[in-house]
């Protein structure tokens, strides 16, 4: 093991650290990452698509991961600023930053991106709150997040992996596919 840091944190974990905050800074890069996906998903159904080389496939096939990245990432924000704003009242940015694990620097910039979008509104010295689209995101994100849970349960899966797991799920599950969850579940009872 390598000697700790000014951190006093080894270099495995300075390593983790920083690889943690640079996905965070990638999730967070751009304005209107959702035009972007939307576009990046038609893509491959142009005439072109098929001309592209190897690499130029591998970077769409990165872009297309990012923006589905910076997507979830919103949505994570967003639904935990409202459990903040429900269980303590406040969301303060170096609440959000210790709970996701982030540098303070990261929730700001964050934060600041779903006020661009008009997801939240932030005062000073009160920390942050959602609008009415930021709140109807996260009451979307809070209904899918229990189905899936719902779903991975009945399956047999312990609650505390299942809970774990939705929250990577979660933003990845087609409307279809959550309509054929409720289902499922509607036929058990």
């Amino acid at each position: 093991m390598t000697p700790a840091g000014p951190r006093d944190e080894s270099e495995f974990q300075r390593d983790d650290r920083n690889l943690a905050e640079l996905l965070q800074e990638l999730r967070v890069a751009g304005l209107g990452v959702q035009v972007l996906f939307g576009f990046l998903l038609g893509l491959p159904f142009t005439m072109r698509f098929a001309t592209l080389s190897p690499a130029q496939r591998q970077l769409y096939m990165a872009s297309l991961l990012l923006a589905a990245l910076s997507t979830a990432l919103l949505e994570d924000y967003v639904e935990l600023i409202a459990d903040l704003l429900q269980d303590a009242g406040e969301a303060r940015p170096t609440d959000i930053a210790r709970r996701l694990g982030v540098s303070h620097a990261t929730a700001i910039k964050t934060i600041a991106r779903l006020k661009r979008a008009g997801l939240a509104t932030a005062r000073p010295y009160r920390g942050v709150f959602l609008t009415e689209k930021g709140e109807a995101m996260a009451e979307r994100v809070r209904i899918r997040h229990r189905l899936v849970v719902d779903v991975l349960c009945a399956l047999g899966v312990p609650t505390e992996s299942a809970e774990a797991d939705a929250e990577g799920i979660e933003h990845h599950v087609s409307e279809t596919t959550l309509k054929a969850f409720a289902h499922f579940l509607k036929s058990r009872r």
